[in-house]
């Protein structure tokens, strides 16, 4: 089974969305699954050392970036995201609101690759209530059609 991972970041600062990233990928490649990551970055500056950690698991790992904006854009995530999927058996989409996870949806859906989202806790009435106004916005925009197109929720 081949399985793609999306994620906005592999940046220890990210947190438990990227431990969680960190952590499944490896140990599915551990199962003896062909597993690949597409992340964007915030910066030039790669997360060598989470990046380097996973290669050496045997998990490839596909950056793209600079991304910039409040939802992280980068042109070439549209690009990596096709090549990927073309292989892919499902799709674990990780955290919610950047780029990274619509544009990962959106095209599972349109390929008919099955996806799987986590949204770590970013469904939770407190975390809803953060930001809460751009929150409504982005999930009547386009957040609601993705987690609905969606095989499966991981929690």
């Amino acid at each position: 089974m081949r399985v793609l991972h999306v994620i906005s970041g592999l940046d220890s600062a990210g947190g438990g969305t990227t431990s969680t990233a960190l952590g499944f990928s490896s140990a599915q490649r551990a199962a003896g699954l062909d597993v690949s990551v597409v992340s964007s970055t915030t910066s030039l500056a790669a997360p060598a050392g989470n990046v380097e950690w996973l290669r050496q698991r045997g998990v490839e790992v596909e950056l793209v970036g600079p991304a910039r904006g409040p939802l992280q854009q980068h042109p070439g995530l549209r690009t990596a995201l096709l090549r990927r999927l073309t292989n892919a058996d499902v799709v674990h989409v990780h955290a919610l609101w950047e780029d990274a996870q619509h544009q990962a949806a959106l095209l599972c859906r349109r390929m008919r690759v099955p996806y799987v989202w986590l949204p770590q806790g970013m469904l939770d009435p407190w975390s809803l209530s953060q930001r809460w106004l751009r929150k409504r916005v982005m999930l009547q925009w386009r957040v609601r059609a993705n987690l609905d197109g969606a095989a499966a929720m991981h929690y």
